[in-house]
Order: C-alpha cells, then sequence, then structure tokens
C-alpha cells in the first residue's frame, strides 16, 4: 500500500473507532472540512469544529490534509493552506498512480484466490481450470481483462454473474475494461434479447454504449469474456449446480472460443444507434431497436411501459415510413437508412 494511503488510516481508525462512518463518509468529512478552511482568509481548527465535528476527529482530519499536502501546521497550531488548484492535481495524480498500481496486481492476485479454491485431490491448472462460484468466474473474467492488450469480446446472458455486473456502479463498469497497466480495451458486446427486457435494461446498455460496440440476438448459451489469449465461459445460470464455468489462459484453447463467438456477432443484431438524431425520436427509435432484435410486440410494450396496442400502432407506422412489408425487412430497410 502507498505510504500517503497507508499514513491516514491509523488516525481516522482511530477517530472512529466506533465504526459509525463508512469509508465515503469519511472522505465526504474530510472534503467538507477542507472546504471551511478554504473559505476563511485565516483558516484554524475552529472552523473545522464549527461544522459539529469533534475535537479529536478534527485533529485526525488535518492529519490526513497535511500528509496529503493540502495544508501545513505549525507547531503553535497555524494553519497555512497550499494552492488548491496545485494541490488537488497533486492528489489526483497520486490517487492515480495507486489505482494504477492497485490494476496491476489484478491478474496475479486472481491467480492466488482461484489457486486457493482449487480441488484439494489436485495440483491446479495454469491453462484450464473449473469455477464452482459467481465470484469465482468474477476473479477469472479480471484476469482475462488484466492480461489483454487487445480487443474484448463479450457475450451477456441471464447468468447470475451479469446480473451482478448490472447492479455495479458505473465508474466499476468502466474500470472493467481496463488492463493491468490502465489502458481502456476496445470492446464488443453481445447481448441476450431476455436481458433487454428486464426493468432498466435499455438504460444500462445506453450508459456503456461509449464504452463498447454492442448488439443483440436471442438465447445466448451462456456468457463469455474473451481476451488476448485467455478467456472465461460463465454459465452461472439461476438454478444450476457443480461447475458453472471455466477459464482457459492458451491461445489453443482460447482461440476457438473466440471463434465460436464471432460467429454468434456475425448472427447477431446491432442495437448501438448510429443513425440521424433528427429523423427518429426517442421513442421511435427504442421501439425500432427492440423490433429488429426479435422481441414480440408484446415484449416490447413491457420494457417502454407502454400497452401493445401503442406498440403495434408505432411498429405499423414505422413499417410504412420504411416502405416494409415484414419486420425483418423494416430491420434491414432501417439499418441501410443508419437508423440502427
Amino acid at each position: 500500500m502507498s505510504p500517503f494511503v497507508a499514513d491516514e488510516i491509523a488516525p481516522l481508525a482511530t477517530a472512529f473507532a466506533g465504526g459509525e462512518y463508512a469509508t465515503a463518509d469519511l472522505e465526504l468529512l474530510i472534503g467538507r472540512a477542507y472546504l471551511a478552511l478554504v473559505k476563511e482568509a485565516r483558516p484554524c481548527m475552529a472552523d473545522i469544529l464549527a461544522l459539529g465535528i469533534d475535537k479529536t476527529t478534527a485533529e485526525a482530519i488535518i492529519t490526513v490534509l497535511a500528509r496529503r499536502r493540502f495544508l501545513d501546521r505549525a507547531a503553535d497550531g497555524t494553519i497555512t493552506l497550499a494552492a488548491p488548484d496545485l494541490a488537488l492535481r497533486d492528489h489526483a495524480m497520486r490517487l492515480e498512480r495507486h489505482a494504477s498500481d492497485l490494476m496491476s496486481l489484478t491478474a496475479e492476485v486472481s491467480r492466488l484466490y482461484a489457486n486457493a479454491r482449487a480441488d484439494l485431490d489436485g495440483s491446479p491448472s495454469d491453462k484450464l481450470r473449473l469455477l464452482y462460484t459467481v465470484p469465482d468466474i468474477s476473479m477469472a473474467a479480471a484476469e482475462v481483462i488484466a492480461s489483454s492488450e487487445g480487443e474484448l469480446l463479450t457475450m451477456r446472458a441471464p447468468t447470475l454473474r451479469v446480473f451482478d455486473l448490472a447492479q455495479a456502479t458505473a465508474q466499476t463498469q468502466e474500470s472493467l475494461g481496463r488492463n493491468a497497466r490502465g489502458k481502456r480495451l476496445p470492446m464488443r458486446a453481445i447481448y441476450d434479447i431476455r436481458l433487454l427486457q428486464l426493468p432498466n435494461a435499455l438504460d444500462i446498455v445506453a450508459s456503456r454504449r461509449s464504452l463498447e460496440e454492442q448488439r443483440a440476438m436471442p438465447n445466448l448459451p451462456f456468457a463469455v469474456t474473451i481476451g488476448d489469449r485467455s478467456a472465461v465461459v460463465d454459465m452461472s445460470f439461476p438454478g444450476r449446480t457443480g461447475a458453472i464455468g471455466f477459464y482457459c489462459d492458451a491461445p489453443e484453447l482460447a482461440g476457438p472460443i473466440r471463434e465460436v463467438a464471432q460467429r454468434f456477432w456475425e448472427m447477431s443484431t446491432r442495437i448501438s444507434r448510429t443513425g440521424s438524431a433528427n429523423e427518429l425520436d426517442d421513442r421511435e427509435h427504442r421501439v425500432l431497436t427492440l423490433l429488429v432484435t426479435g422481441m414480440s410486440d408484446g415484449a416490447i410494450a413491457r420494457q417502454l411501459g407502454v400497452s401493445q396496442r401503442t406498440v403495434e400502432r408505432r411498429i405499423s407506422a414505422l413499417m410504412e415510413r420504411l416502405g416494409a412489408s415484414s419486420r425483418f425487412q423494416a430491420g434491414l430497410l432501417a439499418r441501410d437508412r443508419g437508423w440502427i
């Protein structure tokens, strides 16, 4: 652990020994105290105490801010603030270096995690191992991403791990596409249509549009994450027992898995919006996006929170505008126009 992080833990652990605050709350409290000092021409301890913070905690906060080089405190207690623009930039760079250090540990820690959980009656294979829990799959996927330098190809079926990913914060999801060096990797993702029918699914997919190319198709048989030379297959469907996935770390094993995923990609339908914004309104685009992925009118209605009759009217109007005689033809014509 880097010194600037380790140094700040001890005083805060003492100040909050009762466990009253979580880590995020600690940072919020430190930020409030710092802003209180910034607002004063002659900052002092009383400015922090005025926030209702007890003296022991205030002392700990000042210690943290001093170690982060936001301020200097003289022997007589006088506080001198560093220029905020320089102090904030300096701290941001230290955090970035620390994050990079942690990212570089991902592959090795994931490997240790997997080895510790290997079957006791046999040594784990560096090339291939079975996975029995969702955390095992998550850690194996982290290994794949951390060790990759090129494109990631993923398939997202309705597995327990994919459901967990959907609950992650935007910041966490963004970090999942970075390798051990912190490099953002290009990504392609195929979504199972069953996922797109869940509440807020389209909003989640839309939030990831800048991070990945997106397509959809029905009934994916498994989820997968494939990197340069390794892959993890996720079959953690609800109710499944025994091994629920496997990890392989060899091009001769990952290569065929990528070929299978590539075939699914070629058969899938694009769901990213690339057409002209003034040709379709948002409701029309959402209907068309779901239509070309193969959803029924009833499923589209449930996803959008409208009646099936409303969906039918909108599809009929879209088909008329496109000059299409079938839903399939509507998809082809919409793609030709750049609407989807």
